[in-house]
């Protein structure tokens, strides 16, 4: 499912001085009319820091009027709840959203990927719940029963509002009592469903499973959904922005002192003077 509309004739090129590794401009370019992509690695989803400042880029998307934003997952877990936070935030943005599988989405990993509009993955990608439902150890029966079915019943809703199926949802989740099959793809009794990338694009009923394509990275994710061309930004908070800005501006400020070489040298804010050693005693207690 693709935004409408094509990329760059409106947008300015990127700047290559300012491009990442990825491919994505650093996070001084601003939102506005940009693809802004965050990274969540193997364990973005264990760092409550990571949720506070994927908050933030999210506020900033929204404000500064994004054009879209591409969650890049490898995630085989996490912490559900605070996941669960960002899902609902994910899906009530208006900024469209995308999620980029470009390793394993395994529990709440598969989690925010549901709460975009439209999952792509890499060729070697793996999605599934695993481990999503898993309670504690020592949790009585009655409460997991009825915390597994609010959570169900809020990630179907979820799905259903992004148009993800929901019976393969289910089967993802929550083992079944009785064979599932999805076109040739068959999830015996009492196991639940994990999709290999060529699996989670196979098409049934003309349908595709879960993921709209397979591709290679994020530029191949713009080009299928109609968005060649546009700038593509690394996820920054403003605040971390604004700080790095100052950080430059005091440097640049800072006064010149003569070094022993006779050549100028900017004092840095905060920085203390290393002092040599040579031809002096040198005493440690």
């Amino acid at each position: 499912i693709g935004v409408g509309g094509s990329a760059g004739d409106s947008f300015a090129a990127v700047n290559r001085d300012s491009v990442s590794s990825a491919g994505a401009v650093t996070g001084e370019r601003g939102f506005e009319g940009a693809v802004v992509e965050i990274e969540v690695g193997q364990k973005g989803l264990m760092d409550l820091r990571k949720f506070e400042e994927w908050v933030a880029i999210l506020q900033r998307a929204e404000t500064e009027k994004a054009r879209a934003v591409v969650f890049r997952i490898d995630a085989p877990g996490g912490y559900v709840q605070e996941t669960e936070r960002l899902v609902e935030q994910v899906a009530e943005l208006s900024v469209p959203c995308y999620a980029l599988i470009e390793g394993k989405a395994l529990g709440a990993g598969v989690l925010l990927a549901l709460a975009t509009q439209s999952i792509y993955v890499t060729p070697d990608a793996l999605i599934g719940g695993a481990g999503l439902l898993a309670g504690a150890k020592d949790e009585e029966e009655a409460g997991k029963r009825q915390r597994t079915s609010l959570m169900l019943a809020r990630i179907r809703k979820l799905a259903g509002k992004k148009g993800h199926d929901l019976e393969v949802i289910q089967a993802m989740l929550e083992p079944s009592e009785e064979q599932r099959r999805f076109g040739n793809l068959v999830v015996p009794k009492g196991t639940i469903l994990t999709l290999t990338a060529q699996e989670a694009v196979a098409h049934v009923e003309g349908e595709a499973l879960l993921a709209e394509g397979l591709v290679e990275d994020v530029s191949e994710l713009l080009a299928e959904a109609g968005m060649s061309g546009l700038d593509v930004v690394k996820g920054v908070p403003k605040e971390a922005v604004e700080k790095k800005e100052q950080i430059t501006a005091e440097t640049s400020e800072a006064p010149a002192r003569q070094s022993e070489g006779g050549k100028e040298e900017k004092v840095l804010p905060g920085k203390v003077k290393e002092e040599s050693f040579e031809n002096k005693l040198v005493v440690l207690k």
